[in-house]
């Protein structure tokens, strides 16, 4: 491994310990109870079950997105203006046999309620059915907005129910259609589509493009859980059900370690299992029969210190104008240093720390602060509980020319001579690319470590592709000077979404095994960690 010199104001370190009974080396057993036997609209003993109501994209605008399942994660999105005002899609054929009066439908939906800004206009959405218009729907904004209902004189019906709200405030969850079955044949394939008002709006509404599947999907995590046995692996289960009143048992070895009611839609489960590594069988059983069998392989995990830095993007223009987005970040710096108060007598490694992306918010904060409060920041910064970077802003060094490039470190220059501050560190956050003269600028201002953080997809070129997980030294023209290079590959934006303490499993585990499947050589990596842009510090981290 290359030697990496990491500042202690640039680390965050988790720990997870679980505790679980042990059991012998034997096969996992999923043994699925209760009414029906298989998927469709009703089974021979009269079970009512749902539909897949989505299965394939036939025409509109797609995004990658966050859902109420965690395995969803691309949509077709209709926004209420012109350019995307429509979607549409085909779920499951009608079956040609089925219990019961309706065709019953459930997918993967989401709804903008606050995240726009707009807390008072709701946006008309219609719903067709083979080009006939069944329903208007709208976004709504006030308590109805997480689980309503709207029925027709024929009995058909749209639901929907909120499963996760997320940061912004905006909804997601199921959506359930019952349609009578006098009015369509079996067998039919059916056509859905959604057209929404032309207001020049970007409020939304999301069908995700997940179908549920009836056979698990398993996996075994790149990690182990730590118990008094022993580690263990951790098995990921994906279950999804479309029949109402079923169980699940889940037992390795005999042993049970899942006993529960599974709900329509989609089911996760992460049980550890023993043994080490090696191939082990899975069986999976449906009201005590066998449904399939299937095989994976259980790999021991080597180590991985994740270093987690906490900051916050300063992003000026395309979310707030300068003095707003000032403001912003001199709250920030009151948080943590709030924060580091706080937590000064939690075990080191649970104490907050917090990085300063850019020096333009914090000169100003200097110059506004009161006597003490700019003592205890200076404090926490020697003392390694808040961190700073070199930059005055997140630069555009294409723009500079060699004596501008030397502006961008000025104000550093100027804390090492008043505060005797070693700035060793640089991080520019969002923007992609940089000119090969910010080398010798940087490391004329004593900085030997410069961390990039850019975009997660778009307007990024190929930086993450070439460089993203890649660190090298990178070279001056003249030889005469060097930094350690490295560009986040999960991107500045991995937890815009949510925080850790609500997506960090699921997150770190898809972030693991991509790195595992790119080769990543090294025991250790570099996660950027803001909520946003302008976005303020975790308040939960630390516990």
């Amino acid at each position: 491994m290359m030697n990496f010199i990491v500042r202690p104001v640039f680390i965050v370190t988790l720990a997870l310990s679980l505790v679980f009974p042990l059991a012998a080396q034997q096969d996992v057993i999923i043994d699925v109870r209760g009414a029906g036997g298989g998927a469709g609209a009703g089974d021979a003993d009269g079970a009512v079950n749902y539909l897949n109501g989505y299965s394939r994209a036939l025409d509109g605008a797609t995004i990658t997105y966050h859902s109420s399942h965690p395995d969803a994660e691309d949509a077709l999105i209709c926004r209420a203006r012109r350019d995307a005002g429509a979607i549409s899609w085909q779920p499951d054929s009608l079956p040609q046999a089925a219990a019961g009066e309706f065709y019953r439908f459930v997918w993967l939906a989401g709804f903008e309620r606050i995240g726009w800004g707009n807390p008072e206009g709701r946006r008309t959405f219609r719903f067709f059915i083979n080009d006939a218009e069944y329903f208007t729907f709208q976004n709504r904004k006030d308590s109805s907005a997480p689980a309503w209902a709207i029925a027709r004189a024929d009995g058909a019906e749209l639901k929907f129910q909120s499963l996760f709200t997320d940061k912004f405030g905006d909804l997601f969850g199921m959506m359930y259609l019952a349609l009578p079955k006098s009015d369509f044949a079996p067998g039919a394939l059916l056509t859905f589509r959604v057209e929404s008002e032309d207001a020049d709006s970007p409020e939304w509404f999301m069908v995700f493009r997940h179908s549920f599947n009836f056979t698990p999907r398993v996996r075994a995590e790149p990690a182990a859980l730590k118990s008094a046995g022993g580690a263990a692996v951790p098995l990921r289960v994906s279950l999804d059900n479309l029949v109402p009143g079923r169980r699940v048992e889940i037992a390795d070895g005999g042993n049970r370690l899942i006993d529960t009611t599974l709900d329509i839609g989609g089911n996760i489960f992460v049980i550890p299992v023993r043994g080490g590594a090696g191939e082990r069988r899975i069986v999976y059983r449906v009201n005590g029969k066998t449904v399939s069998t299937d095989r994976f392989a259980a790999r021991a995990a080597g180590p991985m210190e994740i270093y987690l830095i906490p900051h916050s993007h300063t992003d000026i223009g395309y979310t707030d104008l300068q003095p707003d987005v000032e403001k912003k970040h001199w709250k920030n710096i009151d948080i943590a240093l709030d924060l580091i108060r706080r937590t000064k007598d939690y075990p080191p490694g649970a104490r907050f720390r917090w990085n300063i992306e850019v020096l333009w918010p914090f000169e100003s904060y200097m110059e506004r602060a009161s006597s003490e409060r700019r003592r205890e920041l200076i404090h926490a910064i020697r003392e390694g509980s808040i961190g700073l970077n070199a930059l005055l802003v997140n630069p555009l060094t294409g723009l500079a020319t060699a004596p501008g490039m030397d502006r961008y470190t000025e104000y550093a220059r100027r804390l090492k001579r008043e505060y005797a501050l070693e700035i060793p560190t640089a991080a520019v956050s969002d923007v992609p690319g940089f000119t090969w003269g910010i080398v010798p600028s940087l490391a004329r201002s004593g900085v030997k470590y410069f961390a990039s953080a850019p975009n997660s997809g778009d307007r990024i070129g190929h930086v993450l592709e070439k460089h993203g997980d890649r660190p090298f030294y990178w070279e001056s023209r003249s030889g005469a000077e060097r930094l350690l290079f490295w560009v986040a590959g999960s991107s500045y934006a991995l937890f815009h979404e949510g925080a850790l303490s609500h997506l960090g499993r699921d997150k770190l585990m898809k972030l693991l095994r991509r790195i595992g499947a790119s080769g990543y050589p090294y025991d250790m990596y570099y996660l950027p960690y803001t909520l946003g842009d302008n976005g303020g510090p975790d308040t939960n981290l630390p516990a």
